[in-house]
Order: structure tokens, then C-alpha cells, then sequence
């Protein structure tokens, strides 16, 4: 190879490793702006917006967070055990007597515009006038602006007994109503409210006194009815069919069964703090 050749071929092999030549300033800026141009734009949100916008989220969990609390701060219920008689004052000075294993439930904190409790098992009220008053009871409604009544509710049945002033029952789910005046009664069973028919004066809020008059009572509800006012257990044979009229007041255990037995034909007797009621 000729030195010429030589020198020519090394020439080209060093050019092939040099450097590249440093873009100027100009060039440098023109490919940032157009760097900058590829990117979206973003908006920026006041602050005072944005606040809005978590208000906005917020609120209806407040508000339900709220009205849970005032619900459930103003919710009072009493309980009247078995063998007892309780009496709740209610916010607007009306009053309850709650007969023996009777519950009653309402709102002291939404009182002021609604009057309304409910309850199960027997209960006098004595209401003071004022706005609407509602007793929730089983199936029926019982509606007043002040006077006084007595409502039992056990089982499937409820009866209201009007002692002053004027009471409307409805049924919840046919809508049926009764006015009672004062000495009538209705009795809602099976989505029916009957007649309003006159209740001896006797049987109006006698338990009141420690008194249970019956006429033509299903011998069971009576029996229960011992049961839970002597706050003892009481086994019986089959009483279905049965009906009892008569009367026992709550001052002698032995006397009340007695005078709840004897006229039906059957006999009772006391093992291991059980009453035991079988045929005689």
C-alpha cells in the first residue's frame, strides 16, 4: 500500500469517532419552547372553589351523620316489668300508666311537632290538648288532640276504650277508621276494627286499681294476664275454646286462681314456684 493510501485511510477513521458539533443557543431554546408546546395546559381552581366543592360532598353526610344523632339522643323507651305498674311523664306533661310487661317507645327530641308513641301490651293515657297525639300499636292507630283512653295491644289484637273527650282508630293497612266517644270501645283484629260498642264501666281502666273484669274472655288471655301480674309461671293443659267471665283483683295469688279455676272446672296447684293448671 502506497503511504498516500495509508494517510487517507487513517484520515477517514478518525473523522468517525469526532464529536458532534454543539447546537448554538438559538437552536437550544427553539427545541424547549417547542418541548413546552407538546405539554396540555393545566387549569388552576381557586381555592374558595374548591371548598365549595367539598362542602358540596360533605353536607348530605353531615346532615344525615346529624339527624341520626338527634334521633337516636332523643329516643326514650320505658319498660313496665312483669308484677309492676310504671307511669312515664311525657315532655308535654301528658301521662302513661303502664300495665305489667308493656313497653312504650317515643321522641323527645322531635316531640314539639310530632306526638306520637308506640307501644305494646296496656297503657292509660292521659294527654293533655295539644297538637295531634298518635299511639302506635300492632296494626292500628290511635289519634287524639287530649282527652283520655286506654289501649291494650297483645298478641294480634288491639282494643282502645275511650274514657273522655273523642278518639279516632285506623287501621294501618285498610285505611278503616271508628270514632269512639266516651264508655265505647272498638277492637282491631285481623285488619277489621269492629263496631264501637259500649264497655262496662266495671272493665274501663280497672287495672288501674289492681281489677280485671272479663266477659266472655278467651280463658287464655286471662290466664296470661295472671301470669303477668303475679309475675309467676303458669303451665296449663289446652284452654283453647274455653272462655272465662268473671273477675280477680291482684291482692291474693291463691285467690285470684281460684276465682279464675273453679268456675271453669279445673284445679291448680304449686311445684317448684310453677303453677300447675289441669283439670279437676
Amino acid at each position: 500500500m502506497s503511504k498516500e493510501r495509508l494517510e487517507k485511510s487513517i484520515d477517514m477513521l478518525m473523522l468517525s469517532f469526532r464529536v458532534p458539533v454543539q447546537k448554538d443557543k438559538e437552536e437550544i431554546w427553539n427545541s424547549i419552547s417547542h418541548g413546552i408546546s407538546q405539554v396540555k395546559e393545566v387549569s388552576v381552581v381557586p381555592l374558595w372553589k374548591k371548598t365549595l366543592r367539598a362542602a358540596a360532598v360533605l353536607i348530605p353526610f353531615a346532615f344525615v351523620a346529624f339527624s341520626l344523632t338527634y334521633y337516636y339522643v332523643g329516643k326514650k323507651e320505658y319498660y313496665a316489668q312483669a308484677g309492676s305498674q310504671l307511669v312515664v311523664i311525657l315532655p308535654d306533661s301528658s301521662n302513661v300508666l303502664l300495665n305489667a310487661d308493656t313497653r312504650i317507645e317515643y321522641n323527645s327530641a322531635t316531640w314539639s311537632f310530632n306526638r306520637k308513641v308506640k307501644m305494646a301490651g296496656e297503657a292509660l293515657f292521659t294527654v293533655r290538648k295539644g297538637k295531634q297525639f298518635s299511639v302506635v300499636s300492632g296494626e292500628s292507630t290511635t289519634q287524639v288532640l287530649g282527652t283520655v283512653f286506654n289501649v291494650y295491644s297483645r298478641g294480634n289484637e288491639v282494643r282502645v276504650v275511650c274514657l273522655e273527650g273523642k278518639v279516632q282508630v285506623q287501621n294501618n293497612k285498610t285505611k278503616q277508621r271508628v270514632i269512639l266517644n266516651p264508655g265505647l270501645k272498638t277492637v282491631a283484629k285481623e285488619q277489621q276494627l269492629a263496631v264501637p260498642v259500649e264497655e262496662t264501666k266495671e272493665a274501663m281502666g280497672s287495672w288501674t286499681n289492681g281489677e280485671f273484669f272479663y266477659s266472655n274472655e278467651p280463658l287464655q288471655n286471662v290466664v296470661d294476664e295472671l301470669s303477668r301480674q303475679f309475675n309467676i309461671k303458669i303451665k296449663s293443659i289446652n284452654l283453647k275454646g274455653r272462655n272465662y267471665t268473671g273477675y280477680f283483683n291482684k291482692n291474693n295469688l291463691n285467690e285470684a286462681l281460684d276465682l279464675v279455676c273453679l268456675p271453669m272446672k279445673l284445679s291448680w296447684i304449686e311445684k317448684n314456684g310453677i303453677i300447675q293448671v289441669t283439670e279437676q
